[in-house]
């Protein structure tokens, strides 16, 4: 007997909600919209009460990670209800014989070559852009990993270089 589906003269489709505003609105407590491989893996996306989304994957060995949206701009990746900054990166809990890394710096570089002094992750901590002037970013200081060889699995000396300096590019401080 109750409405479940409302599809109005404007074609805006309403699933629990009689009067949609959008393409597609969806009013549910609880999970919003699930999209599934199978029984076991599936993606689910949640609105919470104050707004947050909350994006869960689940595979069949029932491992979960969330990436968690907060209305205030903080987001939240690992198993988290409240991200504490604008990005809370939370790793896996307990230690084993690998190594668990929470965050991963790479470059798309099918080739490495020290010739060419190539970085494969960095870090720049840069100046918001001046007002009425270049429209440059300057980049305050840098972190970064680069080759010190010609670099292979079997050779991956690589340096971790510091810079600093406010310029496009910072000059290197320390290795």
């Amino acid at each position: 007997g109750d409405e479940g589906i409302r599809i109005t003269d404007g074609g805006l489709v309403g699933i629990g909600v009689t009067d949609p505003d959008a393409s597609l609105e969806i009013l549910r407590n609880g999970t919003q919209l699930k999209l599934s491989n199978n029984d076991t893996d599936y993606a689910s996306f949640t609105v919470a009460a104050d707004g947050a989304l909350a994006i869960t994957t689940v595979d069949a060995d029932a491992t979960e990670a969330d990436i968690v949206l907060n209305p205030d701009g903080n987001v939240g990746i690992g198993n988290m209800d409240d991200p504490g900054s604008l990005l809370d990166i939370r790793g896996p809990t307990g230690t084993g014989a690998a190594s668990a890394g929470v965050l991963t710096l790479s470059t798309a570089e099918e080739t490495v070559r020290v010739g060419t002094v190539d970085q494969i992750g960095r870090i720049d901590f840069q100046a918001p852009k001046e007002t009425g002037g270049t429209d440059a970013i300057l980049v305050g200081a840098s972190i970064y990993a680069e080759c010190e060889e010609d670099f292979s699995s079997s050779n991956n000396s690589t340096g971790l270089v510091f810079a600093t300096g406010t310029t496009t590019a910072p000059i290197e401080r320390m290795r």
